[in-house]
């Protein structure tokens, strides 16, 4: 079976598996990327189906990138995590869960497939994040490319005093209530002055602003405060 036929046979297997993981429009369009590999960088339910299935090297995989620089950056042991924006399958969150031996991860995001299952470390909550959101028990806050929930995310971390580290993306400007931002850039330029005053304001340490996930085909940039 050549590859491509591969992809499409295991798409519709899990589609009779699971049937209420995606809805009908989010199916078809898996099963036209599954046709094209310039579709796997650039849309999440894409990767994320396709990480489920193996299909993508480590070298490649953004989740398994973006999980060593938490590791490095942040450390996960001992600490209750929260991610913002985990997609239908938590497929970062189940990678710091296997690396911590105590601690938590919990995830917020609307679409989680209902066939995942909680667990006492492992825990999904399917609601919308907002900066209202109670943190109260988290030590870190982070999300990979979570559009527009970005700026949610920077705001309850400044608020509440806690750490963050989040994947930015073209979020404000592309596809989400941020709509009204009239450029990308203005989009990236907000969020981080948000990050950089309140990471100030609150004794928090230093923003910093990276972009190491450019390898995966991320060129946006990676912020984090980096307490002293």
């Amino acid at each position: 079976m050549k590859e491509k036929n591969y992809k499409y046979y295991l798409l519709q297997e899990y589609f009779k598996k699971y049937p209420e993981v995606f809805n009908l429009r989010e199916k078809e369009y898996l099963l036209m990327a599954s046709a094209n590999d310039d579709f796997l960088s650039n849309y999440e339910i894409v990767r994320e189906i396709y990480d489920e299935f193996g299909l993508i090297p480590k070298s490649e995989n953004i989740y398994d990138g973006f999980a060593d620089l938490i590791f490095d950056t942040c450390g996960i042991e001992n600490k209750n995590i929260i991610e913002v924006g985990g997609g239908h399958l938590p497929r970062l969150a189940k990678r710091l869960s296997e690396r911590q031996v105590s601690g938590t991860i919990k995830v917020y995001d609307p679409l989680l497939s209902i066939y995942e299952k909680s667990s006492p470390k492992l825990q999904l909550v399917r609601e919308m994040f907002s900066d209202k959101t109670n943190v109260t028990d988290a030590d870190l806050l982070v999300g990979l490319m979570p559009c527009g929930a970005a700026l949610d995310i920077v705001c309850s971390a400044v608020k509440n005093n806690k750490d963050f580290l989040v994947a930015l993306c073209e979020g404000g400007p592309h596809g989400d209530y941020f709509d009204y931002f009239e450029s990308e850039e203005e989009w990236l330029s907000t969020v981080i002055s948000v990050a950089r005053s309140g990471v100030k304001d609150n004794d928090m340490g230093e923003l910093v602003i990276e972009k190491s996930l450019v390898k995966y085909k991320d060129d946006y940039p990676v912020i984090y405060n980096k307490r002293k």
